[in-house]
């Protein structure tokens, strides 16, 4: 009997494994940015276009009060499209 407890991703198993590495990947990286922005106390560290690597294409796009408010916003915009859009009920 298989183990049914697992969600499937994908249909293709190569392409389950894979999304599924990327998914542990993406939530290893979340923790260590959340320890690291912990133990030296600074929140930037949890911008988001830091965190997607935006900074590497526009230097210090990640630093300032209003990148930070643009950063909290294009975050919940994109959690409200994939939940609105991209989830079932």
């Amino acid at each position: 009997m298989k183990n049914k407890t697992i969600i499937r991703i994908s249909k293709n198993r190569l392409l389950d494994a894979l999304f599924k590495l990327m998914l542990f990947s993406a939530i290893v990286h979340m923790f260590i940015v959340f320890l690291v922005a912990l133990v030296r106390r600074d929140l930037s560290h949890l911008n988001y276009f830091k965190i997607i690597g935006v900074d590497i294409f526009i230097p210090y796009v990640e630093q300032g009060l209003p990148s930070q408010f643009a950063s909290v916003s294009v975050a919940a915009m994109l959690y409200g499209i994939i939940f609105f859009f991209f989830t079932k009920d």
